[in-house]
């Protein structure tokens, strides 16, 4: 299961959790629908609070690459987890649900 989150989205408990719609990995369609546009994978800062992260097996933040270019709004949430200015919406992914 990973978690959509949104630029209004401000703790991880309001995210949204989203699954694939078939088998345990997310299609690249998929991925697109959620971050609106084609996106770029990176890799989550382990230096977080343990509480966002421990006993997870979250790894990657999928993001909009083109989204500073569309001017979409920042995404605080998303930009924490990953340590860098991210905008628009982001899919926390687990490392096996990856097609």
């Amino acid at each position: 299961m990973g978690i959509l989150i949104k630029p209004e989205h401000k703790v991880l408990a309001s995210a949204l959790h989203v699954r694939p719609k078939e088998g345990l990995a997310f299609s690249l369609e998929e991925l697109q629908e959620f971050i609106e546009g084609y996106f770029e994978l990176l890799t989550i800062r382990r230096n977080l609070p343990r509480s966002l992260w421990e006993g997870t097996g979250y790894q990657y933040l999928m993001v909009n690459e083109e989204g500073k270019l569309k001017n979409l709004p920042f995404n605080s949430l998303a930009s924490a987890l990953h340590g860098s200015e991210i905008v628009g919406n982001a899919v926390l992914l687990e490392g096996g649900e990856l097609e």
